[in-house]
């Protein structure tokens, strides 16, 4: 298959002021002025710095990694530190410090992509400098019904991330009332949050045995849609966030379990997850009697989603979900175990190769893509000793990969209906077979490199940019994927990535990331490609397509040209 790149032109992008770069290693420099530096070793010198102030912050710890592992070291009282003995190679560097966020070398933002120090024998590279921003901090107090101080309560602080192709809000921060009912969240990066406090549904109010502490985002609300945003700056503190829980009356779910045949099936399971609390386990298993009904009473009102597990799985079949809103009792929900569809195929060697490893120690696994972006795990199916497997119970579209290869072994092919689906999901519906073939190899894989360089309006190359490959074909996009890769340029300006799965891709570079937009910067890739803005720093979108490069408006990805992946060498 030709793997191909196909790139925006030349982005002309608005250079900004950016920090110093690391100065030229040169043979026979020396850290200070007592270590010689040997011909087979380097060493990194830098210093870390308020991001505002420009002073020097003492004691803060310095991490760097790289191909000897980690070393670790801390600052003096001018903020300057130096590691020396490391074996020539390329680095990563991180600093933190009390009260202040942790940050990477060359990182624009918090959660955005920092750069590598290339490290030589018998050189120093000096003005590996790391400005730190104070972290922000929210704290207050939980009152319980009698205006006392509430202990033990679960304290979060929530903000909106893009998980798959949709955005969610999530917990970044938590805390746990003390006996007073006082709480703190540290380390704070700049942005808009939620408060949301929880003690779970047994937790009663004294002297009431009705009503249940329910779930209250500050200051009183019963939703996040009715929360009070809360907008911290870089070193902020919110010291005085004090509110009450809600109170409300339990209430009780109960239904029946019914096979894809409509058949009651006693003995099954009914997987319920509170909306919203995914992450701070919000799920709960309730097992069916032996009329196939299910019933539970102390739930809290909020959005639910429940889904029906055949006793003879352990994971539910995708399909069969259903999503409510619990704001009084409900006692008959129908719920279906789907048929779902079924794989089978072998695991075979490519001709005139030969596996001599025990093929039952492989397994075949099974990536639900529920179409929003999202990756559910699905069944697992066994390899035997012939290498055959099946699997059944699966709903939807199902990415089939292959686990425990010994090395060098990887997959070369996985094929369905003669088609190559290595990287595709295999839509399957209710009832259907699908055979697989997979074959593997020992072959070493045939390199590709996508390298180029960054250039500002005036074509000087510039580094302070977020390079962004990612694939043309948005199904390819769902995370988790092989086919978006970040990095960013040397202090030349140049750019290098590797190891790209086969297909065609774009490129596209950008002035950053707003400070905790997503989880990982890959996900610009999945924005730029869906159309989505993509956020810069201050609230801006990039553009890659004005000359400015940070003006207001949709990323356009127009191609211009495609060459072979391979040897690839085009300015973006």
């Amino acid at each position: 298959m030709r793997t191909s790149i196909t790139a925006l032109g030349i982005l002309t992008l608005a250079c900004t002021a950016v920090a110093q770069p690391p100065t030229a290693p040169r043979p026979g420099v020396t850290v200070g002025t007592q270590l010689e530096i040997p011909p087979d070793q380097g060493a990194i010198a830098g210093r870390v710095t308020h991001e505002r102030t420009r002073q020097p912050i003492a004691g803060a710890v310095v991490s760097v990694s790289g191909g000897d592992g980690e070393q670790i070291a801390s600052t003096n009282d001018d903020g300057r530190w130096a590691v020396v003995g490391l074996a020539p190679g390329a680095y990563r560097i991180y600093a933190r410090g009390d009260g202040f966020l942790e940050r990477q070398y060359g990182q624009r933002a918090a959660g955005d992509t920092g750069r590598t120090v290339d490290v030589r024998g018998g050189a120093a590279t000096r003005n590996v400098d790391i400005a730190l921003n104070p972290a922000g901090r929210a704290s207050g107090r939980v009152f319980g019904a009698d205006g006392d101080g509430l202990s033990g309560v679960e304290v979060e602080l929530l903000t909106t991330r893009l998980l798959g192709n949709r955005e969610r809000l999530v917990p970044v921060g938590f805390a746990q009332s003390d006996e007073d009912g006082r709480f703190s969240i540290g380390n704070l990066a700049p942005g808009e949050y939620l408060l949301r406090a929880h003690t779970g549904s047994q937790r009663r109010p004294v002297g009431d045995e009705g009503e249940v502490y329910a779930t209250t985002y500050f200051p009183n609300a019963p939703t996040p849609t009715l929360g009070q945003p809360l907008l911290v700056g870089g070193g902020q503190q919110l010291p005085s966030l004090d509110f009450a829980l809600l109170r409300v009356r339990p209430l009780t779910l109960g239904g029946l379990v019914v096979g894809a045949d409509g058949v009651p099936a006693p003995g099954s399971g009914v997987m319920l997850m509170q909306q919203g609390f995914e992450s701070t386990g919000g799920m709960r298993r309730l097992e069916t009697d032996g009329h196939g009904r299910f019933h539970v009473n102390d739930l809290l009102p909020g959005s639910y989603q429940a889904q029906a597990i055949d006793p003879r799985r352990s994971l539910p079949v995708h399909g069969g979900e259903v999503v409510l809103e619990l704001t009084e009792d409900l006692d008959d929900l129908l719920l279906v175990i789907p048929a779902g569809a079924r794989i089978s195929g072998r695991v075979l060697a490519e001709a005139g190769r030969v596996l001599e490893a025990d093929l039952s120690s492989l397994t075949v696994g099974l990536e639900i893509r529920p179409g929003d972006g999202r990756s559910v795990s699905g069944p697992a199916a066994p390899v035997t000793a012939e290498g055959t497997f099946s699997a059944d119970g699966i709903g939807g579209a199902a990415l089939v990969t292959l686990r425990g290869l010994p090395s060098p072994w990887r997959v070369a092919s996985i094929r369905h209906n003669n088609l190559d689906v290595t990287y595709d999901a295999i839509d399957l519906g209710e009832g259907d077979h699908a055979e697989i073939e997979i074959r593997v190899t020992d072959a070493p894989p045939t390199p590709t490199a996508v390298t180029g360089e960054v250039t500002d309006r005036r074509g000087q190359r510039v580094d302070d940019y977020l390079v962004v490959i990612f694939a043309e074909r948005r199904d390819r996009l769902e995370s988790p994927t092989p086919f978006v890769q970040a990095t960013r340029p040397d202090a030349s300006g140049r750019f290098r990535v590797t190891d790209l799965s086969p297909a065609d891709y774009l490129a596209v570079a950008v002035e950053g990331l707003r400070e905790r937009a997503w989880d990982e910067s890959r996900r610009a890739g999945t924005a730029l490609a869906a159309g989505h803005p993509l956020p810069a720093r201050g609230g801006r979108t990039g553009n890659p397509a004005s000359p400015s490069g940070n003006r207001p408006g949709r990323v356009a990805a127009r191609p211009l040209r495609r060459t072979s992946a391979a040897s690839a060498r085009r300015n973006v």
